[in-house]
């Protein structure tokens, strides 16, 4: 790993460990989300075409904007792994600025798993391609740290009105709870939120078929 991929990681795994209301109290509850069978493994490419009728079974992601339409996500399993589809409107993409991973568009996946232990993974959402998921932690001495995690795949696909994002996360991270915050950031440095959470601190039930 060469050394401004540490320095970015270093620098993310700080700003979002000083973030407040990134890392909830693991006895609280928000929306379940239902996943739903899959017959047939997306290819995770960016586009929908391979999910069936599960685009319509979508749970709707409200903004902190009530105007604002919201994030359309689709949950699927199949074999060992949940599958993610996230379909959000954003006519612009806004990078992350030097130092500041929290600056550009970006989702959060919160999870507790079966231990009741919390996890936080970081997603940058300003451009196509495929996705790097970090896992923000904390090292022996206290200090924030993000750590790639070579076990979540993706690949996003960017047009002129928003993104379609899909994912694959392997179920032996996943537990009883999961929530993911959506941020769109624009370049003056306001952030609109939508998120699978009530109240953007609480996690909701995760339901497996």
């Amino acid at each position: 790993v060469c050394s401004s991929d540490l320095g970015a990681a270093k620098a993310m795994a700080g700003a979002v460990h000083g973030r407040q209301g990134l890392f909830p109290d693991p006895t609280t509850s928000g929306a379940d989300l239902h996943a739903h069978p899959l017959s047939a493994a997306p290819q995770l490419d960016g586009y929908a075409s391979d999910w069936g009728g599960l685009t319509a079974r979508s749970h709707s992601v409200a903004w902190s904007n009530p105007a604002r339409a919201p994030a359309k996500l689709a949950m699927g399993r199949h074999g060992a792994h949940l599958y993610l589809l996230l379909d959000v409107q954003d006519s612009t993409p806004t990078h992350a600025q030097t130092g500041e991973p929290l600056s550009a568009d970006h989702i959060v996946i919160r999870i507790i798993d079966r231990n009741q232990v919390r996890h936080h993974y970081l997603v940058d959402t300003s451009e196509s391609g495929p996705i790097q998921a970090y896992a923000l932690t904390r090292d022996k001495l206290g200090q924030p740290e993000a750590i790639q995690e070579l076990r979540i795949h993706g690949a996003e696909r960017r047009s002129g009105d928003g993104y379609l994002l899909e994912m694959r996360v392997p179920l032996s991270l996943l537990g009883p709870r999961l929530s993911i915050t959506i941020t769109d950031r624009t370049r003056t440095g306001e952030a609109a939120r939508a998120d699978t959470a009530q109240g953007h601190e609480q996690l909701g039930v995760l339901v497996l078929p």
